[in-house]
């Protein structure tokens, strides 16, 4: 399967984590191949693959290379990963509280072997997700979850009727006109 972002595509698996992206290059079409890697002793701490794009991203990396980081790329993708690093560690709200803009991203934590879906507070950017009986499909497509043979497709009436578009197809609900003297 392949359709979203014809600028670059890549892969990262370990174990029972595997993150795969496709991109449209608009920041730093150079250095902001996916999956990302921030690396502590020469491997691999936390694995991103973003989508979107995070407005404040310059004011956050100045604030985290005044803390000590250290910048590869001039990707808002790096920026998000040492955010996670710098402010997520107890808690990852604290860190995607820092970000402002539209996004949904995956991030694998390899230390304690978790993964963390999130999307931006208006829910701009699509995220679907699939849970298994081992873990969880995802993407930004329903089609890249059903490419999956773990996906069994099947259609939620009562969710499919809650789609916008959908609802022309509703019967119109009954409105009143009231006066108040």
């Amino acid at each position: 399967m392949a359709y979203r972002g014809p600028d670059d595509e890549g892969t990262w698996i370990d174990g029972p984590a595997a993150l795969g992206h496709r991109r449209l290059a608009i920041i730093d079409i150079q250095g902001g191949r996916q999956p990302m890697t921030l690396d502590e002793d020469d491997q691999p701490a936390l694995v991103l693959v973003y989508g979107g794009e995070t407005y404040n991203y310059r004011e956050l990396r100045q604030r985290l290379v005044a803390l000590g980081h250290r910048f590869d790329t001039s990707s808002d993708t790096e920026v998000v990963l040492h955010a996670h690093r710098e402010w997520g560690r107890r808690d990852p709200c604290a860190a995607v509280s820092e970000l402002n803009g539209m996004f949904a991203y995956a991030l694998w934590d390899t230390a304690k072997r978790e993964l963390l879906l999130i999307r931006d507070r208006l829910g701009i950017k699509p995220l679907y997700y699939y849970p298994t009986q081992h873990g969880v499909l995802f993407g930004s497509e329903p089609k890249a979850i059903l490419a999956n043979s773990l996906a069994e497709p099947a259609m939620d009436t009562e969710g499919a009727s809650s789609r916008p578009m959908l609802q022309l197809l509703r019967r119109p609900v009954q409105h009143r006109v009231s006066r108040h003297a």
